[in-house]
């Protein structure tokens, strides 16, 4: 049965999250875990010859400026960061970091989470979501006139705002035309539903429209 130190170094040796230690004035790594290791494709002899500096795709003003801030307010530094792993590829990852008094020195202990595939999900994500932006605007723009025509002794303007989110086609349509005999026809339009069947049924109708009005 484990007790004491030898259950919290098990514990340690066996998390699945990443746990880092350097010394907080020279930056040099004191600890690592087996899951950091694993994470950064580094032994743990390799990364007790490194600091920080070293594996932090972010410049030293800003290591250092970071590790000043948690010893100023004595706080924890909760954030993402990127970190360089042995092949030269980055990751990206999120860190818990404290500062711990270890035998008279102040070391940073980190606890470190890979979110590359989160981070990943998340701008595949945003990707489908704007490129779907892009065509539900596209198409809406299809089912609405460039411009409003000029119509003799009156002024005429029109304002289209969707409701919702942005990435359906609504049914509502509007248009403005001539017809024979100096006559003009105004028409406002609502297709029940959205999306690609409310888009295909509201071009058939504006369209039908037109073209029953202009013969008669």
């Amino acid at each position: 049965m484990l007790r004491g130190e030898d259950f919290l170094r098990a514990l340690v040796e066996h998390t699945s999250e990443g746990i880092l230690g350097y010394d907080a004035e020279t930056k040099r790594v004191v600890f690592s875990n087996p899951a950091l290791q694993k994470m950064l494709l580094y032994t743990r002899a390799d990364l007790q010859q490194m600091t920080i500096y070293d594996f932090s795709a972010h410049g030293r003003e800003d290591v250092d400026s970071r590790v000043r801030a948690i010893l100023k307010t004595g706080d924890h530094f909760l954030g993402e960061r990127r970190y360089r792993c042995k092949d030269g590829s980055l990751i990206d990852v999120e860190v818990h970091s404290s500062v711990l008094s270890y035998y008279g020195s102040k070391v940073v202990c980190a606890l470190v989470r890979n979110v590359t595939e989160r981070k990943r999900v998340e701008a595949e994500r945003e990707r489908l979501y704007r490129e779907k932006s892009d065509i539900a605007r596209t198409l809406q723009r299809a089912l609405l006139p460039p411009r409003l025509p000029e119509v003799p002794g009156a002024e005429v303007a029109a304002c289209y705002v969707a409701a919702g989110e942005g990435t359906d086609v609504g049914g509502d349509f509007y248009d403005l035309f001539s017809v024979p005999g100096d006559g003009w026809v105004a028409v406002m339009g609502d297709v029940s539903g959205k999306g690609t069947e409310a888009a295909v049924l509201t071009s058939l109708a504006h369209y039908t429209l037109r073209a029953t009005v202009m013969h008669g």
